[in-house]
């Protein structure tokens, strides 16, 4: 079976424009938690760890049982062999605390998608250092309101 792919291309014009990317990076990663203890998620895999780059985040996803949707945010330089620590102050992170009965549900650990992956750094020339052009993004687990973030990508 061949894995799930999309492709979009998209021109950016001058002016306003919208633009949306709902896709997520592929895991790096699928296992079972042998158990969730502390601030540490520990998988039956020895290397897990291993497989995190450092010039990346990443979170791990639970994908079954009844705490299935929940995310927690990575702290790689933390983690090691079998355990991925995980940052409970990250507001990705879904709860401040790791739920009962996370042990023996299967997880996924993805690289997170950066906005400098999406758009092209060398296409925005709509400012300065001071002033370089805006992205407005939806800011999770708010009211409806976009914030602005000002690309220096």
């Amino acid at each position: 079976m061949t894995p799930a792919q999309g492709w979009v291309q998209h021109d950016i014009n001058t002016g306003h424009q919208s633009f949306g990317i709902t896709l997520v990076k592929p895991p790096i990663f699928s296992g079972a938690l042998a158990s969730a203890s502390g601030s540490a998620l520990i998988f039956g895999e020895n290397s897990v760890a291993g497989l995190l780059e450092s010039d990346k985040a990443y979170c791990a996803e639970i994908t079954s049982g009844t705490h299935e949707g929940h995310r927690f945010e990575i702290d790689q330089a933390a983690s090691a062999g079998a355990q991925l620590a995980v940052d409970f102050a990250a507001k990705t992170t879904t709860t401040s605390s790791f739920p009962n009965g996370l042990a023996g549900a299967t997880a996924v650990i993805r690289p997170h998608m950066t906005v400098g992956e999406i758009f092209d750094k060398d296409q925005f020339f709509g400012g300065t250092k001071s002033s370089p052009d805006p992205i407005l993004r939806f800011r999770w687990l708010r009211a409806l309101l976009p914030s602005k973030i000002w690309s220096q990508l």
